[in-house]
């Protein structure tokens, strides 16, 4: 038999180094690379933990979307004990993009997202906003145009947008819903011009009753005609 044979072994020592989240939503992934090599990722809340040997180290934090987290990079050095961080996420602002189509140019309209809103002439409106759910509403112009009256209807005209990580975009068409002519062509007010410039049936008796006194008026004064109805 041979002489028996000696070998030393040398063991290199480790230390955890564990990250732990706070403000994170239940069940979101997050993750931690360290020296943009190793990753290792989560669910909320649970926390991340790697065995390293003495050292510096970069770590970078990644979020998931609509998220940001602080912080998200940094640096540690190991030397002979353990090491542990913190990382406190918090949701990012994100847009909300409003594309027309179907009004003339330089027309005006707007949006009403939330409780704010804007006013464009041109085919787009942007908000900039934190994640959630908005209730948004949506008004074309009206325009007058010699004797021409005309209203512009978004479809669609309102609804509910939700950020949840990346932008959103609402589409919103305009249609010519309304030309009503008006003016030497009718010497007194129509009833279906009340309805259409007020927009509610209820008005048509009333409507009827002003169209019925005006004919009166019209009629019992000829030689004052002159300049339209009394």
């Amino acid at each position: 038999m041979g002489s028996p044979t000696e070998k030393n072994l040398f063991f290199t020592p480790q230390y955890n180094v564990t990250y732990s989240e706070s403000n994170l939503t239940s069940g979101k992934s997050w993750c931690v690379t360290l020296e943009s090599v190793e990753q290792t990722c989560a669910s909320s809340p649970a926390s991340i933990t790697f065995a390293e040997p003495n050292g510096s180290y970069v770590y970078d934090v990644q979020s998931p979307a609509g998220w940001g987290a602080d912080p998200g990079t940094g640096e540690f050095t190991l030397d002979g004990s353990s090491d542990s961080f913190m990382v406190h996420f918090s949701t990012v602002p994100g847009s909300v993009y409003f594309n027309e189509t179907g009004l003339p140019s330089g027309y005006r309209w707007n949006v009403t997202l939330g409780s704010g809103g804007a006013t464009s002439t041109g085919s787009s409106i942007e908000f900039t906003e934190p994640q959630g759910s908005y209730r948004f509403t949506v008004q074309g112009p009206v325009v007058h145009s010699g004797s021409r009256i005309i209203t512009w209807y978004p479809s669609p005209a309102s609804g509910t947008v939700t950020l949840s990580g990346s932008a959103v975009t609402e589409d919103v068409s305009f249609t010519e819903k309304a030309n009503v002519i008006v003016g030497d062509q009718a010497p007194f007010a129509s009833p279906r011009l009340l309805v259409t410039l007020i927009g509610s049936p209820s008005v048509l008796v009333l409507a009827n009753a002003v169209l019925l006194a005006s004919a009166v008026l019209w009629i019992w004064g000829p030689a004052r005609r002159k300049g339209g109805p009394l």
